[in-house]
């Protein structure tokens, strides 16, 4: 029987990608020196930056959310020939 049949191997896959988006979830966006050049806006919160700021956030400039998408878009990567698969979730 393939391995993709075997249901204690679908629970410890499942689990393994489980494990992966919640350590991706935890990951840190770059904090700054209080220089807003030299870090990541979305370190604070949308109101934390338009208080300190006074304009509306920037996007991730650190790498971090780019680093997500790819990891997200190698875990759903084997579905890629499956109906509902969307394209923007491929890798670039």
């Amino acid at each position: 029987m393939p391995d993709w049949l075997d249901r204690d191997y679908l629970l410890r896959d499942v689990e393994a990608k489980r494990r992966i988006t919640d350590e991706l979830e935890r990951l840190p966006h770059y904090a700054w020196d209080g220089r807003s050049e030299y870090g990541c806006p979305r370190v604070m919160t949308a109101e934390e930056w338009r208080e300190l700021y006074g304009e509306v956030p920037q996007p991730c400039t650190c790498g971090r959310d780019q680093h997500v998408e790819f990891v997200l878009s190698m875990l759903v990567l084997p579905y890629s020939d499956r109906p509902g698969f969307r394209q923007e979730w491929a890798p670039e």
